[in-house]
């Protein structure tokens, strides 16, 4: 199932510990990056089929006053060019 999602992975492993972008510990000295918080809440959106609503939909997300959201698009082998549309539009 594609699933295309709109957020950063953070910049520590699995145990909390920090990491450069190479994914070794910064050396002494060297400053850390905070990882960013995460988001608000998620909106999630399953879809199959549903490219005619998209354009809609996320100029409706796209409006909002409030961004600390992230969006979670979640694909069921679609037809209809949704994932394609959501790659090059949102």
């Amino acid at each position: 199932m594609p699933c295309v999602t709109m957020c950063k992975q953070n910049s520590t492993n699995e145990m909390g510990i920090a990491m450069n972008e190479n994914g070794n510990r910064p050396s002494a000295g060297q400053p850390v990056e905070q990882p960013p918080q995460p988001p608000f809440f998620s909106v999630l959106i399953p879809n199959y089929n549903g490219l005619c609503h998209l354009p809609d939909l996320f100029s409706g997300l796209n409006s909002q006053l409030f961004s600390d959201f992230e969006v979670i698009f979640a694909d069921d082998a679609s037809s209809d060019r949704s994932v394609r549309w959501v790659q090059e539009n949102a």
